[in-house]
């Protein structure tokens, strides 16, 4: 990211949590990352997108955390703008203990490049693993990979 000269900016929600750790520890992280927005209850999620959507675990919704956090990140630069904004939403259903047999753990990315360009790459994974830390490790394993081969 930051050899391309881009500002990232993610809005989690479910999911996603465990590689905004892993760029948050990397040195000079903030030359990169913009913001970094962690959203836990639904009416965390209405606010940031100002609306409140029919299924929160939905590939519409990470679009809209994409999309509000690739303007928050805009609101940042301005119209004269010199840096490619790419902005990530992800919304997730991860394991917990307890959960039913039948439960699919799942989670939608959104990514959006400089949304002045309207490029965007929308995702879905369902998961391979069982535990709430290997889905967090496969997710943003998932995300990585995708915003490396941007």
């Amino acid at each position: 990211m930051k050899e391309m000269g881009a500002s990232l900016s993610f809005a989690t929600a479910g999911g996603g949590h465990e590689l905004v750790n892993r760029i948050i520890a990397e040195n000079r992280a903030s030359e990169a990352l913009c913001h970094a927005t962690t959203l836990y209850s639904k009416e965390s999620v209405d606010d940031f997108i100002d609306s409140t959507p029919e299924k929160y675990v939905s590939a519409p919704v990470a679009l809209e955390l994409a999309l509000e956090s690739s303007m928050r990140n805009l609101k940042r630069f301005g119209p004269e703008k010199k840096v490619v904004i790419v902005a990530v939403g992800v919304t997730a259903t991860m394991a917990y203990e307890g959960q039913r047999e039948d439960r699919i753990n799942q989670a939608f990315v959104a990514i959006l490049v400089d949304s002045t360009v309207g490029i965007t790459n929308e995702y879905q994974i369902v998961f391979t693993t069982k535990t709430r830390a290997e889905q967090e490790q496969e997710l943003g394993d998932f995300i990585t990979d995708k915003l490396v081969n941007l």
